[in-house]
């Protein structure tokens, strides 16, 4: 193993742990259009205003299903992901069935 690896695992990684960035957040999230984002928060609104809601099936700000949100990508729960990577995956999850993914606060939001 080369030692620019070793300094990055031996050094940098635990060094984002200590002072409370986790490697999901630090990352920089594609962002969606505009008006994607808009209407989405009004999903977010409904769905759940904690980004780190942890239900016994669902999770997150958008309230994946793990099976879903591990179809578009993501790793572990949801809930775990900073808000910047559950709003890119919630907009790839968009791209594949629509707002059919929320289908009632889809409704709510007027958006079907």
């Amino acid at each position: 193993m080369r030692v620019d690896r070793l300094l990055i695992r031996g050094l940098v990684y635990p060094l984002t742990l200590a002072i409370g960035v986790h490697a999901s957040q630090a990352r920089k999230w594609p962002d969606p259009p505009a008006w994607w984002t808009q209407a989405a928060q009004c999903i977010h609104r409904y769905e759940s205003a904690d980004w780190h809601n942890r239900n016994s099936y669902f999770s997150g700000g958008y309230q994946f299903l793990d099976t879903t949100w591990w179809a578009v990508g993501g790793r572990g729960r949801a809930a775990d992901a900073s808000p910047a990577e559950q709003t890119y995956r919630a907009w790839l999850l968009y791209q594949q069935v629509g707002w059919s993914a929320w289908p009632t606060t889809s409704r709510i939001c007027g958006l079907r």
